[in-house]
């Protein structure tokens, strides 16, 4: 789930504060402002994005298993430890690019733009490194098209 960080007037959705405030969405992926109760905008989604790409990478975060008696008392202990976690933590085995990101967009403004140059910038870094060829060519691309095939044959690439 994204926030729409722009009302009817096309102006920045304003800052708010609230007690209480149920986060919208999977406690898991939630940014750290969100668990503090703080409106979300663009810097709490690409945050989001950072725990969905560690988890991905990882298999796990930190703040997953956690045993609680009720969803009130493991939310609790799920912000707990995301707060508690440092980004160099959470991101130790994964190459610097994912701790740079996570920093980066933690330092965000509730209104500032994110430099999305700058972060997709970071991935195509990583990929370079890992000699993965950023063609623009997905997995499920290439499966939708293996089975539109009649043959179901692979392109001859030679």
């Amino acid at each position: 789930l994204a926030k729409k960080y722009r009302d009817k007037r096309v102006k920045h959705i304003r800052f708010r504060q609230m007690e209480n405030r149920e986060i919208t969405g999977t406690t898991r992926y939630a940014s750290v402002n969100a668990h503090k109760g703080m409106e979300p905008s663009r810097r709490d989604d690409l945050e989001s994005i950072g725990y969905v790409l560690v988890y991905f990478c990882k298999g796990s975060l930190p703040w997953q298993g956690l045993q609680a008696r009720n969803d009130q008392e493991r939310y609790k202990l799920i912000t707990e430890k995301k707060m508690s976690i440092s980004v160099e933590r959470l991101c130790h085995e994964l190459p610097n690019e994912f701790r740079d990101y996570l920093n980066y967009c933690k330092r965000l403004q509730f209104e500032e733009e994110p430099d999305y140059d700058f972060l997709r910038g970071l991935f195509k870094q990583v990929a370079l490194k890992l000699e993965i060829e950023y063609d623009g060519v997905f997995d499920w691309n290439l499966k939708e098209t293996e089975t539109k095939r009649p043959d179901n044959a692979r392109p001859n690439v030679s």
